[in-house]
C-alpha cells in the first residue's frame, strides 16, 4: 500500500470516509487493503475489484468528480493478469475478447467488439 494522497494532474485526493464533494458508495472496510476505510485516508486506492485499471481517487475539486493515481500497475502482482497498452488485464477477458474477434473476421456482418479499456464501475467522469 503506498501514501500518494495526489492525482496524475496534482489534485489532491477526497478521504475515503468523505461524500464531500463528491459523493460515493465505497464505504465498506472490507474494499480497503488498509483494513478499514478510515485507514485508507484520502490515500490513492482501488476500491473497486473489478477494475483492474490501477489506483485512483475521488478529488476534492469539485468540478473533477475523480482522476488516476501516478502509480505503475504490478499486473505481475495480480494472479492471471497481463499489461496490455496501458492497462492491467485478465488473461480470461484477454482469451473471450480474442475468440470474439476472431468469431467476427469469420463474420463480417457482425458487430465490432467492445474495447476492453474500462473505468471503475459505478464512476463517471
Amino acid at each position: 500500500m503506498g501514501n500518494v494522497a495526489t492525482t496524475v494532474s496534482g489534485r489532491t485526493c477526497q478521504a475515503w470516509t468523505s461524500d464531500s464533494p463528491h459523493d460515493h458508495q465505497y464505504d465498506s472496510d472490507s474494499m480497503y487493503p488498509d483494513g478499514s476505510v478510515s485507514a485508507a485516508g484520502n490515500k490513492c486506492r482501488n476500491p473497486d475489484h473489478q477494475w483492474s485499471g490501477g489506483v485512483w481517487c475521488y478529488t476534492t475539486d469539485p468540478d473533477k468528480r475523480w482522476e488516476m493515481c501516478d502509480i505503475p500497475l504490478c499486473c505481475e502482482c495480480i494472479p492471471r493478469f497481463i499489461m496490455l497498452s496501458v492497462e492491467c488485464v485478465q488473461l480470461e477477458q484477454l482469451q473471450q475478447e480474442h475468440s470474439k474477434s476472431a468469431d467476427l473476421r469469420r463474420d463480417k456482418s457482425a458487430p465490432h467488439p467492445e474495447s476492453v479499456v474500462r473505468g471503475p464501475s459505478g464512476v463517471g467522469k
